[in-house]
């Protein structure tokens, strides 16, 4: 299980690379290539997080996992994922099209915030998830 979570989070990081890449290049990105993406990625963080919440809840039901250590993660999360919401609402493809560097800047801390996120939950979380499972 291990192995799938952290393959996901590279799937993720990889996608948002991609999404950064699209949009901070010199040239417009293409508004088809760039749905697919975001659409993409938006898919990937929510199945993952749903199949990760689950893997959390059995970690902490068998005392694997501190519950305060569950709930901190779950809440950071939350406030993410409630920010990629925002920045995906306000950000239309037509915006980002007159507007690339723009949207580049506003995903890039997202981005950057996922991967802070995912190397502390690797190194915090993972190892008492597998022992759950």
């Amino acid at each position: 299980m291990k192995a799938i979570h952290v393959a996901e989070h590279r799937q993720m990081l990889d996608l948002a690379a991609a999404i950064l890449a699209e949009t901070s290049a010199q040239q417009p990105c293409r508004r088809d290539s760039l749905g697919r993406l975001r659409l993409s990625f938006s898919r990937l963080v929510n199945t993952h997080c749903e199949a990760e919440g689950r893997s959390i809840r059995a970690a902490v039901n068998a005392g694997l996992l501190c519950p305060r250590v569950a709930a901190t993660f779950h809440r950071e999360l939350q406030q993410w994922r409630a920010a990629l919401v925002c920045l995906n609402g306000a950000w239309s493809s037509a915006r980002i099209e007159h507007d690339q560097s723009g949207f580049a800047s506003a995903f890039r801390p997202l981005a950057e915030d996922l991967r802070s996120y995912i190397e502390r939950e690797e190194t915090q979380v993972l190892d008492k998830l597998q022992l759950a499972s």
